[in-house]
């Protein structure tokens, strides 16, 4: 406090230090966490949050944490996200699954609908068709870490990169209710798990 920048800056200025409003881990991360959201192109602050002190963080802190993000017009409520430009080898749900586990992302999913590519099409040029996936998970950190860790990743095998985006859709009841005709006529049928078995999924260690 009070040091001189006689070194870094003009030799009148000084530092000043003072004592944080907020206080701790789960405040700072209430308060900030908003902050830490997406994408946020253009943003000059992102603050960095451990990730073996968010996994300590409880529903309650969660909740505290999107209420502060709405007051100041930025929502912690994205859940769902999709990922298009799956790799060719990815062709129905399951290899969807155990290829979400071969990027550590598959943990605390509530929700999880593999889209093939239309069938009867032809690749157009060098591009292929690509099938993508919906993904709902048990909260929107884990959202967030997926987006943040697949989007814009090279393709094994090639093609385009990866394309990940929170979804127009959001939660497990609406994306339940929003692929509800597929799901009937049994062209598509989603995994779905409870909030309990996808924040016990959480616990588990390795990522598998």
């Amino acid at each position: 406090h009070n040091l001189r920048l006689q070194e870094h800056g003009p030799q009148d200025e000084t530092l000043t230090v003072s004592w944080a409003k907020q206080q701790g881990f789960q405040d700072n991360f209430c308060y900030f966490g908003h902050l830490a959201q997406g994408n946020r192109r253009g943003s000059r602050v992102r603050p960095y949050f451990a990730k073996d002190m968010l996994s300590q963080l409880t529903p309650e802190d969660w909740e505290r944490a999107r209420a502060s993000g709405r007051e100041r017009g930025q929502p912690w409520d994205a859940t769902t996200i999709v990922i298009r430009n799956l790799p060719a080898c990815v062709r129905n749900q399951d290899l969807a699954v155990e290829w979400l586990k071969t990027h550590r992302q598959a943990k605390g999913y509530e929700f999880l609908l593999f889209v093939p590519a239309k069938a009867g099409g032809q690749d157009v040029g060098a591009q292929r068709k690509c099938g993508y996936l919906f993904v709902n998970f048990c909260s929107p950190h884990r959202a967030r870490e997926c987006l943040e860790a697949l989007h814009d990743q090279a393709v094994q095998g090639g093609g385009p990169n990866l394309n990940v985006a929170v979804a127009k859709v959001q939660g497990q009841e609406g994306c339940m209710v929003h692929f509800k005709d597929l799901s009937a006529s049994g062209y598509l049928r989603p995994l779905v798990r409870s909030r309990q078995e996808a924040m016990a999924d959480l616990a588990r260690e390795p990522w598998e």
